[in-house]
């Protein structure tokens, strides 16, 4: 009895885990459909319905144009961000538009950290998103990534305005943002990805999915779990009929 509810439990998870990677890989999928799709169209100005908590489902992707002015307060610096093997940062800054209630947060690209993993200076990081008054910026607008497990504070800004986190913490950037100002920060839930071809900030690139498992890769897992979980069933019966052959030849009953 105790064997069959094991056998069951673990025939259970696995095939849980299969059908679990192969949802992945579906949503990935209808991912990069989306991003491909958005990068191909024309940028369109951006509105306040693009900017809503909660984009639909079939509008997670979206290429838009904005301008705008930058906040001078924060410069914030996402850690541990790994690039071609390489460890580093990726650089953001809060942009202003007029015609809009929130402000929006923009990835202006990825740098190494240098060996002493010094902070780059304020000047180096103006310098690199300085924003001329009729550049229009375009690229991706995504929602705001997942956290994951968030454990403990993501980060503290510093005299300089230069706040390091270890996590994209909304939250943490509101809390920063207002130390110094008593005004409420309105942040959207999205991230702008600005087209690789625009001459700001640092390394930028159009990956989908850095950093992560394509598709494929998912649907590899998944069958790797349907087959440990048809091992396990196979295995199983195989003890059975043994069990059972056994008690015929002893002319008992298996319990």
């Amino acid at each position: 009895m105790i064997l069959t509810l094991l056998a069951v439990l673990v025939v259970a998870g696995f095939t849980r885990l299969g059908f679990w990677q192969l949802e992945r890989a579906a949503w990935k999928t209808d991912w990069l459909a989306q991003w491909q799709a958005a990068e191909e169209a024309a940028p369109r100005a951006i509105s306040a319905v693009d900017l809503a908590d909660k984009p639909s489902a079939a509008a997670l992707v979206r290429h838009v144009s904005i301008q705008g002015r930058w906040d001078e307060q924060l410069l914030i610096l996402l850690d541990n961000r790994i690039r071609d093997g390489k460890v580093g940062f990726e650089f953001y800054r809060i942009l202003y538009a007029p015609d809009l209630p929130v402000a929006l947060l923009v990835d202006l690209g990825w740098h190494a950290w240098p060996a002493r993993r010094e902070l780059p200076s304020v000047d180096a990081l103006r310098s690199a998103s300085r924003l001329d008054s009729d550049l229009r910026l375009s690229g991706l607008l995504l929602p705001w990534p997942g956290q994951g497990l968030a454990v403990g504070e993501a980060g503290s800004a510093d005299a300089q305005g230069r706040l390091l986190l270890s996590r994209l913490d909304r939250d943490a950037i509101r809390a920063a943002w207002l130390a110094d100002d008593s005004r409420q920060l309105v942040l959207a839930n999205a991230v702008l990805k600005l087209d690789p071809s625009i001459p700001l900030g640092f390394t930028r690139d159009a990956q989908a999915l850095p950093n992560t498992l394509p598709p494929e890769r998912h649907k590899g897992y998944a069958v790797q779990w349907f087959a440990l979980a048809l091992a396990v069933t196979l295995i199983y019966g195989v003890l059975m009929w043994r069990n059972i052959l056994k008690h015929r030849h002893h002319g008992t009953t298996p319990a």
